[in-house]
């Protein structure tokens, strides 16, 4: 953990840097288990929500949040628009996973095709 991490309270907004990472790993934790468009789905419908239950979240279970480690995700979604940045991501990588799948194929169907054909 470095020290910028450590000096972070729950009550204040995450660093930059840490708003990143989180973002990051809950987009690939999401398309990772294929549970993008669930992800989708439930950001979608709270997300006007996010923020007004994250901060009422924290204020009553902040210590509890922060005894399972849920406290950082809870005060990522208390910035306004963050649920949308991570709603792009998710659909970003989503789609490039698609993308890979879609070529994976193809090429497996080349390889077949040319088995066949020899």
């Amino acid at each position: 953990m470095d020290e910028q991490e450590r000096r972070w309270e729950h009550w204040e907004d995450l660093p930059e840097d840490l708003e990143k990472k989180m973002r990051e790993s809950m987009a690939r934790f999401f398309v990772g288990n294929n549970l993008g468009l669930l992800a989708q789905i439930l950001l979608e419908s709270g997300e006007p929500l996010t923020k007004v239950f994250s901060t009422l979240g924290m204020g009553i279970f902040g210590p509890y949040l922060e005894f399972f480690g849920a406290d950082t995700y809870v005060s990522y979604f208390r910035k306004e628009g963050n649920a949308r940045i991570l709603l792009d991501r998710i659909e970003e990588l989503e789609h490039k996973r698609k993308k890979q799948e879609e070529e994976s194929r193809n090429k497996e169907k080349q390889k077949k095709e040319e088995k066949d054909g020899s």
